[in-house]
């Protein structure tokens, strides 16, 4: 039985194709909203006469993912639950991935080294003792 899972990336004001997230900071909080490029280029208009007249502050809290880097993460998972699936791993359709199951999915394709010729370690060198500096008797 074959299945085919889409992922859609929805416009979180219009409801349309979303082509990105657009993150903000206002009174302090940061905010990411996922929209098209119309209503991105929107939002910016609206913000440009601000932006124009303020000043910027430090770099502060970035936002912690992008929308590609979503989209990726998503991909990958999926063809890391097919290829698992394939290996009968159980794992859930949702939620985090096993460990075990993500060290396995990363080794697949990993050759074991080939054995490299131990090269021989130098001749041991005896320890020199330290030498003592003669010193006046105490009693002198």
């Amino acid at each position: 039985m074959a299945q085919q899972v889409t992922t859609s990336f929805i416009d979180d004001i219009d409801g349309s194709t979303a082509e990105g997230t657009v993150a903000f900071a206002i009174d302090g909080k940061m905010y990411d909203i996922d929209l098209s490029a119309a209503n991105a280029a929107r939002l910016r208009d609206v913000f440009a006469p601000y932006v124009g007249a303020a000043r910027r502050a430090g770099r502060g809290r970035q936002p912690t993912r992008r929308a590609s880097t979503r989209t990726s993460e998503r991909e990958e998972n999926q063809a890391i639950r097919a290829w698992a699936d394939a290996q009968d791993m159980t794992v859930s359709a949702r939620g985090r991935i096993p460990g075990r199951v993500l060290e396995a999915y990363r080794s697949r394709d990993v050759q074991p080294a080939a054995e490299l010729p131990v090269e021989e370690a130098p001749a041991a060198v005896p320890e020199k003792k330290p030498r003592r500096r003669a010193t006046k008797a105490a009693d002198e």
